[in-house]
């Protein structure tokens, strides 16, 4: 799938999906205003309960068979939680090895880099995607409405 063939229509249902998408994510996103959090929190928070419904429905419903969701579907082998656990303590282990680093003070350049992003993250995490969404179309119309 290339941006042309979504753009040109020349896959129907690849840009159905494509525009399905951008307007779900117009809608809980910008619309709402929901930041990432918020929006992931309700998400889980919608999928606790669909589950919680699920397991409570019986067998049979107006005749209807439902089929229940396996135990297996949830399951998670032990190489790949070691993988992950491994992965979570290597990351782990890296930024006790850079706050060392700064604790020692020598290092100026790390410490601006890290003020730098944790700045960045603190104002992405308080703007919602609405506003993110009207400073970018209100920075980016002058390109495009050249007079």
């Amino acid at each position: 799938m290339t941006v042309a063939d979504v753009l040109l229509w020349r896959n129907k249902k690849q840009t159905l999906t494509v525009l399905l998408i951008l307007a779900a994510f117009l809608f809980i996103f910008i619309a709402t205003g929901y930041t990432i959090i918020t929006a992931l929190s309700k998400l889980l928070l919608a999928a606790s309960i669909f589950l919680f419904i699920h397991a409570k429905l019986p067998e049979k419903i107006l005749g209807y068979k439902i089929e229940k969701i396996q135990e297996s579907k949830f399951h998670i082998s032990e190489d790949k939680s070691h993988q992950v656990a491994m992965s979570v303590a290597s990351g782990w282990n890296s930024a006790m090895v850079c706050l060392k680093s700064l604790c020692k003070g020598s290092e100026w350049i790390l410490f601006l880099r890290m003020v730098l992003s944790l700045l960045a993250l603190s104002i992405l995490g308080a703007a919602s995607f609405r506003n993110m969404f009207i400073i970018g179309v209100s920075q980016c119309l002058p390109c495009f409405c050249r007079v």
